[in-house]
This record gives C-alpha cells, structure tokens and sequence, in this order.
C-alpha cells in the first residue's frame, strides 16, 4: 500500500488547491466573512416531488435505508440533508457557514424534520461527532488542501460506507470565462473527480464509481442574481474597475431564457456528476 507521504496525486491535489487560493488571493479586495452568504438560498431543498426525480439524489438515497444513520460532511442549506432525513432514522449535518446552517434549519423545520437532525457548526477538521452508518460528502472537496487526513477522518466516522459526490470540474469552473475577461488571465483550475479517483487509488482505497447523468449549469433566476453570484466568485467590490469589466462581461456571456424570465451563461460547459463510494477497511477487513 503507498504511503502518505509518497502519494503524488494528494501532493498534485494539493498544490493545485494552493496556486488557485493564491491566484484569488492577489485580486481579493472583499473583506473577510461568510462566503456563503450569496450563495446560501440556492442550496436549500426543493419540493420532494423535484428532488426525488434527481438522478444525483436517487444514486445516494439507494445507499441510505429506514433504519441508519447519516453524517452529511458539509451539509450546506440542507439540499441533501432534509430529504434524507425523512428516509433515515436520523441526520447530523457538519456545516461551518451561518448562513447555510441558517437555511437548513429553516428548510428542517418547514420539512419537519428538525427533530431529526443535529446541527454541528465546525469544519469537519474541527468538528467531535459520533461515527454514523453512512458518511456523506458532497461537493465538499474541491478546495480541501490535505485531502488525506479529511477522507480518513470520513472513513473513521463510517459504519458501514463513505458516499462522496463530486462533479468532474468544480462547480466554480462556470466563472471561468468570467475571470479570465476581468482579468485577462487564465483561471487556474481546482481539483474535481477524476483527481479524487486518483487520491483514492494512491491510497489503497479501490471505490465504486458511478457517473451520472451530466446537466447543464451556469443559470441564474435574474441578471441580479447573477451579477452577485459572480461578484462573490471573483472578490469584486460593487462600483470598482473590475466591477464595470464584469458587467461588460455579463453582457457578452450571458443570455436570457425568456420562457421562465431566467438567465444562463451562455455555452455553459455540461457539468458531470458521479458517486464515489466505497466501504472502509475497518468495516470490510
């Protein structure tokens, strides 16, 4: 079995984690704060009837049964966390953002399910929690530099199985071509899903890989919508020269969906999802 020390793919992991952060952090002028804020509504549940034709939600919830109990790594507004908790015996949700957790509680109780998840505000660094039958993590990864001690952190907690969901480009990927007009410079890329594989493999973890069926991303309820969404993304101070870049971009990249008064990017890149799962050593040896 390779050591960690000798994992390439966790050292090429990291280092792509590290050139984007400082990439972001020689043109981040917005102070310090919840970064989830912008984004937090657009994490909340949909109406069951909509989430559980999700191809995305179907692949995890075959994986949760009545009697079990959930970890959900990340847990955001609650997308993934209140619809399975009304399948499973109970939820903890690890969320670090005040704003997502405020979103899940809210989404818990109209749900009414708030009696069956327990809120844990920590990074999954920091967090103490109690092992649980499945350990879920979804879109978490993307930005976790020291992926080895966080996915044996996952697997320890594990009873029985560890399900990650990631896309093959981070979700972030869409502003690309946004960055690179305000910026005039090539968005460095973060890790997605076959980097991921690659860790795992290193590490003697052989997982189950399903993809799912791609979708299209990139849309926004309103042009407002989305000029906050990519403002958050590229650290643009509203009023500033990159602010006025990016409406110019806006302009250009955009297009309106006039049937549901919607806009999307325009020749928005398919995203690819797939299911990571495998059962831990401890559970299989």
């Amino acid at each position: 079995m390779t050591t960690r020390n000798q994992n390439d793919a966790a050292q090429r992991w990291r280092r792509m984690i590290e050139a984007e952060h400082a990439q972001s952090d020689r043109v981040r002028d917005l102070t310090e704060g919840d970064q989830w804020r912008p984004f937090a509504g657009r994490f909340r549940p949909p109406s069951p009837s909509a989430i559980a034709e999700e191809p995305q939600f179907q692949a995890i919830a075959r994986h949760v049964q009545p009697h079990q109990t959930l970890l959900d790594v990340g847990a955001g507004g609650g997308r993934l966390a209140v619809p399975l908790a009304q399948r499973c015996a109970h939820v903890t949700a690890v969320e670090p953002s005040e704003s997502m957790a405020g979103n899940l509680q809210d989404a818990a109780t109209e749900a009414g399910v708030a009696d069956k998840i327990s809120l844990v505000s920590a990074t999954w660094e920091e967090a103490q929690v109690e092992p649980a039958d499945i350990v879920l993590c979804s879109h978490v990864m993307y930005t976790v530099a020291e992926v080895i001690p966080f996915v044996r952190k996952l697997e320890e907690h594990a009873r029985q199985r560890v399900v990650v969901v990631l896309f093959a480009d981070p979700p972030i990927a869409s502003a690309r071509p946004f960055w690179e007009r305000v910026y005039q410079e090539e968005r460095l890329q973060l890790p997605g899903l076959p980097y991921f594989v690659q860790v795992l493999w290193e590490e003697g973890i052989d997982p189950d890989v399903q993809m799912l069926p791609p979708r299209r991303g990139g849309r926004f309820n309103s042009r407002d919508e989305a000029r906050d969404n990519f403002r958050a993304r590229l650290y643009i101070q509203p009023g500033s020269d990159a602010d006025a870049r990016l409406e110019a971009a806006m302009d250009d990249l955009l297009t309106n969906e006039p049937e549901d008064d919607a806009v999307r990017i325009r020749d928005a890149r398919l995203q690819h999802p797939g299911l990571i799962t495998w059962v831990p050593a401890h559970v299989s040896g």
